[in-house]
């Protein structure tokens, strides 16, 4: 019981073992925190109200410098119109977002395996181009590629791989470079090569290494890359419109229609419009927040 009352009175003391000054800047920050989450909700609470606003109460409330206002008249079909009009291309509303499906996940897969294949490698064996291909690495976070589009454009033009799903998996075949390459490559790095050993003791292989034992280590955080690429891949429209122009997804056929929106003074269907995109992202991050936040692998290699 004693030991209970210990735990207990640990667990209650995070902030009764600060000292006043420390208990005072916690304060200090925890306002400065709550504050800037307030300015990065807020802009999301007004899209969503006036998602559901009328077209000509909103109009009338930003002629007359009402915008803010709560007094609004509510149109729920703003929804069903913006998927109409959205969808009024070669692909329905819902083709879009399946195509917004398959080629985030697939780009998103991709990037964080090849990522963790290239690190795994790089940290764990030795070779005679290690050294080299770590160089490569480095380079390319240092040097810009942005005017290379122009030389890809036309080598995807040439192969025959332009405006076909090919050219996501060759594109993500890469894995050699960037912050996720690095993170993983240190990852590895502190893991214990005692984990391979066992497994070729008892008659395991590199592939069964890496695939039974190092994988499941790097889970959680090939999971939190994942999820962060599957969040910046699911809103981007430029690369489907210059290299996938026939698979149109939902964020570009969003960029197709905001213009014409904003020309003819429907901004509630575009907000609704925001509002139906970003609802798979908010229900990824739901379902895995508590994996992402609270997930710690432990090693069983001691001393």
């Amino acid at each position: 019981m004693s030991r209970v009352k210990i735990f207990n009175r640990s667990k209650r003391s995070i902030l009764e073992r600060r000292t006043g000054s420390a208990k005072v800047v916690f304060a200090i920050f925890f306002v400065l925190f709550v504050m800037y989450s307030i300015t990065l909700l807020y802009p999301l609470f007004w899209m969503l109200l006036n998602s559901v606003r009328d077209v000509v109460d909103y109009n009338i409330a930003i002629a007359t410098k009402k915008a803010f206002s709560l007094d609004i008249v509510f149109d729920f079909t703003n929804y069903v119109r913006v998927a109409e009009v959205i969808g009024n291309t070669k692909f329905s509303y819902w083709e879009m977002v399946l195509n917004s499906l398959w080629t985030t996940t697939i780009s998103a897969f991709l990037a964080i395996f090849m990522s963790t294949v290239c690190g795994y490698c790089l940290s764990k064996y030795d070779f005679k181009l290690k050294a080299i291909l770590y160089g490569i690495a480095i380079v390319r976070m240092i040097l810009p590629i942005v005017g290379s589009d122009g030389a890809a454009l036309r080598f995807y033009g040439e192969t025959g791989l332009f405006d076909t799903p090919w050219y996501l998996i060759l594109g993500g075949l890469g894995g050699l470079g960037g912050m996720q390459f690095l993170i993983m490559y240190g990852f590895f790095k502190n893991v214990h090569w005692a984990y391979a050993e066992a497994v070729f003791i008892d008659g395991g292989n590199d592939f069964t290494a890496f695939f039974r034992v190092m994988l499941p280590h790097a889970f959680p955080m090939m999971l939190l890359f994942f999820i962060m690429n599957f969040m910046g891949g699911w809103n981007e429209y430029m690369t489907y419109l210059i290299y996938m122009p026939s698979y149109t997804t939902l964020a570009t056929g969003m960029y197709l229609v905001s213009n014409t929106l904003e020309r003819t003074g429907q901004m509630p269907m575009y907000y609704a419009g925001l509002v139906l995109s970003m609802i798979p992202i908010l229900v990824l991050f739901i379902a895995f927040s508590n994996q992402i936040l609270t997930q710690v692998t432990i090693g069983g290699i001691k001393g």
